[in-house]
C-alpha cells in the first residue's frame, strides 16, 4: 500500500531528524512507527502496550547484534548463578 503524507515542514524536519539518528530512511521509521501506533492500540492493557513498543523498538535482524545480546544475557545468568540470586537447585 502506498500512503502520501502532507506533513508541516517542522514535523517533516522532526521526522526526518529522528529517522536519521535511529539509522533508518524516512519511509522506513514512518512504517515502523505506524506498525508501533497499530500494535499498542491492539493490546488494552497499558502495561503489554508498553512491552510490545519496546519489542518494536528493540527489534533487529543484525547477526553482530544479536551475538551481543545472547553474550550479554549469558554473563548476566552466570553472575546470578554464581551469587545464588536467581538459580536454585531443586528441593527434593
Amino acid at each position: 500500500m502506498t500512503i502520501t503524507l502532507h506533513l508541516k515542514p517542522d514535523v517533516q524536519s522532526r521526522v526526518a531528524a529522528q529517522a536519521a539518528a535511529s539509522g533508518l530512511p524516512v519511509d522506513a521509521f514512518v512504517e515502523r512507527i505506524i506498525e508501533e501506533f497499530a500494535t499498542a492500540t491492539q493490546i488494552a492493557d497499558p502495561t503489554l502496550a508498553l512491552f510490545a513498543r519496546w519489542d518494536a523498538e528493540d527489534a533487529t535482524d543484525d547477526p553482530a547484534e544479536i551475538a551481543a545480546r545472547n553474550r550479554e544475557w549469558e554473563d548476566l545468568e552466570a553472575s546470578l548463578k554464581a551469587h545464588r540470586l536467581w538459580f536454585r537447585e531443586p528441593v527434593e
